[in-house]
């Protein structure tokens, strides 16, 4: 965004319409927020993606960052020299979230104060950096640089390690056996989803599934060998129950063999462990020298 009301794209440097921005913040697997993250809504309304918001700061006094408390991006921060990082500043208020992951240090009057925050709500994971002045890690280079990447590596992994999914649930596999349950899994926060079967003469049935707290999945009886398709609100799936285990063909175990003809033999050894095969080389070549010797030759 250029100006008020008016966007370009960020590679081709063209008009885009307000529409486009928000068909493809809908769509995104990761939609990334910087300033003012509110301008297209609440966030929470865009897309069913994961969130990454980018709260900018005021320049003031010096923060220095500092591990928070044990979050899913503690691994990969763990080993960040922090005091060799450059100072960032901070917006007036501070992001919350489930867990706090990166905190700041104030310089003049002390105390510290949220910098990287996150969580998960509805099956969408979410994070909030409230901070700017980031750039100068990366600048630096260094172990200031480590801690960049250490830092937005850890939010892009963790964000969009589960991606997001319209449909309210999905088999938990591709294929299953005829005679065994199914396996379920839920991708938002409903706790019961309804939805339909469908084989393929195209007969249809009723499908719940009860997810009992924040257990994500849950089974439903067996179903006849067939290729089915499973609506739920937001879309479908396809699935293949194969024939019941009892019924594939089981691998002959042969335990005893009698071979026809005489007994293979040992194969001989290879010449380089015969001890002549250097040898004779070297007679030979000490023969043609005597020889020349004796005939004057040099």
């Amino acid at each position: 965004r250029v100006a008020p009301g008016a966007w370009r794209d960020a590679s081709t440097l063209q008009p885009a319409a307000e529409s486009v921005v928000r068909e493809a913040a809908r769509r995104a697997g990761l939609l990334v927020l910087h300033g003012d993250t509110a301008l297209l809504g609440a966030p929470s309304s865009l897309g069913r993606g994961a969130l990454v918001l980018m709260v900018p700061g005021e320049a003031g006094d010096e923060w220095r960052a500092r591990p928070g408390e044990v979050t899913p991006l503690t691994p990969s921060l763990s080993g960040v020299p922090w005091d060799s990082v450059p100072p960032i500043d901070l917006p007036v208020a501070a992001p919350r979230g489930d867990w706090t992951a990166l905190v700041a240090a104030g310089t003049v009057g002390g105390g510290t104060r949220a910098v990287v925050t996150g969580g998960d709500s509805g099956g969408r994971r979410r994070v909030v950096v409230a901070a700017s002045g980031m750039w100068r890690w990366r600048a630096r280079g260094g172990a200031a640089r480590q801690g960049y990447d250490a830092l937005w590596g850890a939010i892009v992994d963790w964000t969009t390690s589960r991606p997001g999914d319209a449909r309210a649930a999905l088999p938990a596999r591709r294929w299953a056996r005829a005679g065994e349950r199914l396996d379920w899994r839920r991708t938002g926060a409903d706790s019961l989803v309804s939805g339909t079967l469908r084989d393929e003469a195209g007969r249809e049935r009723a499908l719940a599934l009860a997810f009992a707290g924040d257990d994500r999945d849950a089974q439903s009886p067996p179903l006849a060998p067939g290729r089915w398709t499973t609506t739920f609100r937001g879309g479908s799936a396809s699935f293949v129950v194969n024939a019941p285990a009892e019924l594939l063909p089981t691998r002959a175990i042969v335990r005893d063999t009698t071979v026809a003809g005489a007994a293979p033999g040992i194969p001989p050894a290879p010449l380089r462990d015969h001890w002549w095969s250097y040898a004779l080389p070297l007679l030979a070549l000490c023969g043609e020298w005597v020889l020349r010797r004796r005939s004057g030759l040099r």
